[in-house]
């Protein structure tokens, strides 16, 4: 049924079809995901790049924050968006990190569970590069 979709859709419309599981490797251990921000948590009141998520494997995709009782999306932030209590992120990288971000602890605490993920990442990523070679 997908197939005869995709063939419609590309005969008739200019609508691309993609298969985003599998363009974002949602099977192969990462995941897209909302990561609350709570004030007594790791996240808030830093920059993106200061929590320096991107050498755990997660990149933020956007931010919803509420503005003046109103509900605005920052697509794409930089690493000098700071991140902020109440924000929700959406994120994509390892389905446990995603998981792990909005329950992380503040101080040394977090800062070990980082220490730990930013492992874990290299790791995972010499693996795929190991099976890429294969």
């Amino acid at each position: 049924m997908r197939k005869l979709i995709k063939l419609l859709l590309s005969r008739f419309t200019s609508i691309k079809v993609y298969d985003y599981q599998q363009l974002l490797g949602l099977t192969k251990g990462y995941s897209v995901g909302k990561v609350k921000v709570r004030e007594d948590r790791w996240l808030p009141n830093r920059t993106i790049g200061s929590l320096k998520l991107n050498e755990e494997g997660v990149l933020v995709l956007g931010i919803f924050r509420e503005l003046e009782s109103k509900e605005i999306f920052i697509g794409s932030p930089d690493e000098e968006t700071e991140i902020l209590p109440k924000d929700i992120l959406i994120c994509y990288g390892p389905n446990e990190i995603i998981s792990d971000l909005s329950e992380r602890t503040k101080g040394l605490l977090g800062y070990e569970k980082h220490k730990m993920a930013v492992e874990n990442a290299k790791a995972k990523k010499g693996k795929e590069k190991l099976e890429e070679k294969e």
